[in-house]
């Protein structure tokens, strides 16, 4: 069973980020094993929680968008983070990075084409105009290019 403790599930979460970083495979095994489910459930089950939402971003900024992973949901549950969480530079740093590596993908293109996923992408694109966007004028012309 999966702990309802948010401080918890954060840490959890850092751990599995953690351990991507030592390798590919890692970052593969722990992705195939089912770990994007678990950090997707716990963003939906703690959306309020920034420090989960930061580290859950941070996550699959790490984890390869390979085999195992949802891509399209995940960036969904990126964007929600986005949104949710406007004022946390950390949060759309780290969700711009993850949505630019899941953004090489079909189906997360036509997440990223969304209005709403627009909106929430070029309000984070004017408030933090030196880190975050660049990241998201790259995913633009990922989405222009497809």
């Amino acid at each position: 069973s999966i702990p309802h403790d948010d401080a918890l599930l954060a840490s959890a979460c850092g751990i599995l980020g953690e351990l991507s970083l030592f390798g590919t495979n890692n970052a593969e095994i722990i992705s195939q094993a089912g770990a994007v489910d678990l950090i997707t459930k716990a963003m939906t089950d703690h959306p309020d929680s920034e420090l989960l939402q930061e580290v859950a971003c941070s996550t699959f900024r790490h984890i390869p968008a390979g085999k195992g992973i949802k891509a399209s949901e995940t960036a969904r549950h990126i964007v929600l983070a986005m949104e949710r969480h406007p004022h946390s530079a950390y949060i759309q740093f780290e969700a711009s990075h993850a949505l630019l590596k899941l953004a090489k993908r079909p189906k997360v293109t036509n997440v990223l084409r969304e209005a709403n996923t627009q909106r929430v992408l070029n309000a984070a694109k004017k408030e933090y105009k030196e880190h975050v966007a660049p990241l998201i004028n790259e995913i633009d012309q990922i989405i222009s290019r497809s």
